[in-house]
């Protein structure tokens, strides 16, 4: 919505709030989760995108690219080449049978040469592309539960990023990334890492998707709910309930303030690193 009226668009898109923003090497933003008529009538699916100055884009036709009642796109993100991911809970693309995520080409239509292979029913959670071309992502498979792995380019598993299991069900989760360190945060309310109990926060080498269970105190987060992470400049993490110093100079220790629902006052917690 603040992207909207910061765009000059006023009441174009009058209760429709987007689920996911990428922006674009040239300043044009790729918008998800509007439904349709929020232009002039005309219905343009459930992606869009802005040019810089707030207009929408004619020639990223996508007004067809699922039928009615077909899912939602929860996620979206760019490729240096223009293409554009996109992960929710669809199961067909432009009368193609897809389940959970897709590519589109830079011109809104859907790219066959991208095989991602999902069973019938999988829902993408989180998504975030690496700047090799790599997507991490977070799926709910009815049969696989909740996990955490790595597609190449072409769609395809990659062999060389762990699978890493969240349980059999969550209710959010999200994925960002520090590239100066090499590092994925992920969080949400899950509490099961590949069978070990671990609550909430969970830190992997953004290269081999192994976890790293020394960062963290997962019995001290064990009653929280992380719903939003972002990444600061500084290394510091913010998340809805406060913020994770991921890294400090000669301290090898961090410090994480939460909101204990229970209590409903605050507390601070040491996570080693």
């Amino acid at each position: 919505r603040d992207l909207v009226r910061s765009r000059g668009l006023g009441d174009v898109y009058k209760r429709q709030v987007p689920n996911s923003i990428a922006v674009e090497k040239n300043g044009g933003v790729i918008v998800s989760g509007f439904s349709e008529n929020f232009n002039t009538g005309n219905s343009l699916g459930r992606l869009m995108r802005l040019r810089v100055d707030g207009s929408i884009d004619s020639d990223f036709v996508t007004n067809s690219i699922f039928a009615r009642n077909n899912g939602t796109i929860n996620h979206v993100a760019v490729r240096n080449d223009g293409a554009v991911v996109v992960g929710g809970g669809f199961s067909s693309l432009y009368g193609r049978e897809v389940h959970g995520l897709a590519q589109l080409l830079s011109d809104g239509s859907g790219d066959e040469s991208f095989q991602a292979d999902f069973s019938s029913g999988t829902r993408i959670l989180s998504m975030i592309m690496q700047t090799d071309g790599k997507l991490v992502y977070c799926a709910h498979d009815p049969e696989q539960g909740i996990y955490l792995a790595r597609l190449l380019s072409d769609g395809s598993r990659d062999p060389d990023f762990m699978l890493t299991n969240l349980g059999p069900r969550i209710g959010s989760v999200e994925i960002v990334q520090d590239e100066v360190r090499g590092r994925l945060y992920v969080g949400g309310d899950f509490q099961r890492v590949n069978g070990r109990v671990w609550h909430r926060l969970l830190r992997l080498d953004a290269s081999t998707g192994i976890p790293d269970f020394s960062f963290g105190d997962s019995e001290a987060l064990s009653t929280t709910y992380l719903r939003r992470l972002l990444l600061l400049p500084d290394g510091v993490l913010q998340t809805n309930h406060g913020r994770v110093f991921t890294e400090e100079t000669n301290i090898r220790a961090a410090s994480f303030t939460a909101v204990s629902y229970t209590h409903l006052r605050a507390h601070e917690t040491v996570l080693d690193l």
